[in-house]
């Protein structure tokens, strides 16, 4: 029995990671949806839900193996480096969900997994962590360029010429649709981040991971999500039908190519991109920068503050016996 404590500890905590990126994500999902009058708040978040689930259970487990086999050379990991690295993580993502910022956690993750590594000399695969590093580098880039373009063809074509554009039925329901299929790419994508480590530690395998950080990222959106739709949808850009399309297209088809390889960044990396790119095709106007500034802090302080902590944990778990 004493022996099963520290894994169940590592299951809850992951679980509880999961719920606060549920939340955390829940913006990038259907944030734009609601700005453009496609769907209310209280219904987005109950479509969303049973997507974000399904992309994890039926998606992440490609992604929970990238990440739970490929960053570490040791395998299995101790479980008090897997404690301390959700354990850093977590508090992390729940300060961010705190202050209703739409921050990357992945870098938190990575900068997590890093320091408990290092606390305890599990040695690490700097390809792997390179190339992750690197995906979430380019990732603002690459979707803002997407929605800069994107947006510069709606606003030069009629709403008629592109129904999912306009403002009609079938429009509203197709900007929906491309809403939900985020949803199912967050699922996919960052379940991996909260539950990546049961694989790690040796606790489960990548299906079951899989499933509890799909319930947990659902609970999560359910009880907090609201706060981070609102934000995503009035609080970052002022955004119009075009602009909103333009950044969920651009958004989603960057993380669901990355998915697709087995790969994963941060969809709140991607959406914050692809929003700074629509909001610059109208001359910066209706962006609020001060807000961004403060996630751009946030993006560069956050993974610091994971290392510092996480190597303190490990250290912590190493000397009662869990190292």
């Amino acid at each position: 029995m004493t022996d099963s404590i520290p894994a169940i500890l590592l299951i809850v905590c992951g679980f509880l990671f999961a719920f606060a990126l549920g939340a955390l994500y829940s913006g990038a999902c259907m944030g734009m949806a609601v700005a453009s009058g496609s769907v209310s708040r209280r219904w987005a978040i109950w479509l969303m839900m049973p997507f974000l689930f399904a992309g994890a259970a039926l998606a992440g487990d490609s992604v929970e193996r990238t990440v739970g086999h490929h960053i570490f050379l040791g395998e299995p990991v101790p479980i008090g480096v897997a404690l301390a690295l959700l354990g850093s993580s977590t508090l992390i993502a729940t300060l961010f969900l705190v202050r209703r910022l739409p921050v990357s956690t992945t870098l938190v993750v990575i900068a997590s997994a890093i320091g408990s590594a290092f606390a305890v000399g599990t040695p690490v695969d700097w390809r792997v962590v390179l190339a992750l590093f690197g995906l979430w580098i380019i990732t603002p880039v690459v979707s803002g360029a997407l929605a800069y373009g994107l947006v510069h063809l709606l606003h030069r074509l009629r709403p008629t010429a592109v129904p999912f554009a306009s403002h009609s039925a079938a429009g509203r329901a197709t900007f929906l649709a491309l809403g939900l299929a985020t949803a199912f790419a967050v699922g996919a994508n960052d379940v991996s981040n909260s539950t990546g480590a049961f694989v790690m530690a040796g606790v489960s395998g990548a299906v079951f991971a899989a499933l509890i950080g799909g319930l947990g990222l659902a609970l999560g959106a359910l009880c907090f999500g609201r706060y981070l739709v609102d934000r995503v949808a009035f609080g970052i850009v002022d955004l119009d039908r075009p602009m909103a399309v333009s950044a969920q297209l651009a958004q989603s088809a960057w993380l669901l190519l990355l998915v697709s390889l087995g790969f994963y960044s941060s969809m709140n990396q991607a959406m914050n991109g692809a929003l700074i790119g629509v909001g610059l095709k109208v001359g910066g106007r209706s962006v609020r920068w001060t807000l961004l500034r403060e996630i751009f802090f946030e993006w560069g302080a956050g993974p610091l503050v994971a290392l510092g902590l996480s190597t303190a944990l490990s250290i912590g778990a190493r000397s009662i016996g869990l190292g």
